[in-house]
């Protein structure tokens, strides 16, 4: 696999996005990332980094195919590629601490109470609620997303370790 996934989008067209998860430190402090790790749904283990109070994290599919659509400002930002893919259609998504307790885990889907749009390029960024409920998200308001940065325009919404996903 290249890292880029082709989308059918909504029947009108394909095109091809990189594929990325992006955390923040919602909390008051460092937060050491040492040992956590992704698994269900893609597989990715955390290298020896502390992120401090709102500094943002990615992890991407295929960091090359990532810096030709968002260009290398955000290098610096992310912490490696990782390993599957994530399913357009939806699955289990589990983030697990060092010692193996769930940070948090939850399951996204392009059907139901999900935002529509994120099928459509957006990317899915979590609001508040129930991450397993599709009403807990919204689709970004930038077309592909804003890795690494804030959504424009979204100051007052909370958010989860996990806040933004592009499929």
């Amino acid at each position: 696999e290249d890292g880029i996934r082709d989308y059918d989008v909504t029947g009108v067209q394909t095109c091809a996005l990189p594929i990325w998860i992006e955390l923040l430190n919602s909390s008051g402090g460092p937060i050491s990332l040492n040992g956590v790790r992704f698994v269900d749904g893609i597989e990715f283990i955390f290298p020896g980094r502390t992120l401090a109070a709102g500094e943002r994290i990615l992890v991407v599919r295929n960091q090359a195919a990532f810096e030709q659509v968002y260009g290398t400002g955000r290098s610096a930002q992310i912490a490696g590629e990782f390993t599957l893919a994530l399913d357009n259609l939806g699955e289990l998504l589990s983030l697990i601490a060092s010692n193996g307790s769930v940070i948090q885990s939850f399951t996204y889907s392009n059907t139901g109470a999900w935002p529509k749009d994120a099928d459509n390029g957006y990317s899915l960024l979590y609001n508040s609620g129930d991450p397993d409920n599709g009403v807990s998200w919204m689709a970004s308001r930038s077309l592909l997303g804003s890795p690494g940065g804030e959504d424009p325009n979204t100051a007052l919404r909370s958010e989860a370790p996990t806040s933004e996903l592009q499929s």
